[in-house]
């Protein structure tokens, strides 16, 4: 997979800073050109003495005590991505996948909280992150352009994290390996269905809870004042009154 060339395509940046603006990057050349790309970008934030100690308790606290070796290899390697993949490449997606990437230690790291992201991936992203859309049926695999535009339907409506599971043993070699990063992440094709979580925390909703729904769309719901306050930054680019 490397040594595959790719024209040029076009894959999106979110700063974590909200109020920098999201760009389009555009890249051609090699596969493993492309992955050098990212992991210069989340090198920069290296880790210092006392985090590598914090990281490697962390993940041993993860695995009970198991995998020694090879948390030692991750930490070693720790300046690389981690990949989570929004939609999956499956016959009825036409074989595209959405990928987002990462610093895979972004929290041990400090980093802020990326909020666009964060919604997004409806889990807490600490730093940069990238977008990029893939065709991969098991014989092409191919990056395709992925616009602000695209990034800007998948703000507005996140894919859904139902079943996204995170298993320690294989976050620690997917890290030791960026390549092999096929996360056991999986997002459900998306349905038109009564929002049953607040759009901004994503808790959800029991049978007797009270929400608040957005006075202008009348689309999207909130557990409480707070959140659809917190959450406006975003929705009011997406918000359009109710037909």
């Amino acid at each position: 997979m490397d040594e595959i060339y790719h024209d040029e395509f076009v894959y999106v940046y979110i700063p974590f800073d909200i109020n920098a603006e999201v760009e389009e990057v555009r890249f051609n050349g090699l596969e493993k050109e492309f992955r050098e790309r990212l992991i210069k970008h989340f090198s920069v934030h290296s880790l210092l003495p006392d985090e590598i100690k914090q990281l490697h308790k962390q993940y041993s606290k993860e695995t009970n005590g198991e995998h020694q070796d090879l948390i030692s290899e991750c930490i070693s390697t720790s300046n690389t991505y981690q990949i989570i993949p929004l939609t999956l490449p499956t016959k009825n997606s036409g074989f595209k996948g959405i990928n987002c990437y990462i610093d895979n230690v972004g929290r041990v790291k400090g980093l802020p909280t990326n909020a666009r992201a964060t919604r997004i991936c409806s889990t807490d992203i600490r730093g940069d992150c990238f977008i990029c859309l893939t065709f991969d049926d098991e014989e092409v695999f191919k990056r395709l352009d992925f616009t602000s535009n695209d990034y800007q339907n998948l703000l507005a409506n996140p894919p859904d994290p139902t079943g996204r599971l995170w298993d320690p043993s294989k976050a620690l070699s997917m890290l030791s390996d960026p390549s092999k990063q096929i996360s056991n992440f999986t997002a459900k094709n998306n349905e038109v269905v009564d929002q049953t979580y607040c759009e901004n925390c994503r808790k959800e909703f029991g049978n007797q809870d009270k929400f608040f729904k957005c006075g202008r769309c009348k689309k999207v719901k909130y557990c409480g004042k707070l959140c659809q306050k917190s959450d406006w930054i975003f929705h009011k680019n997406i918000c359009t009154n109710k037909p």
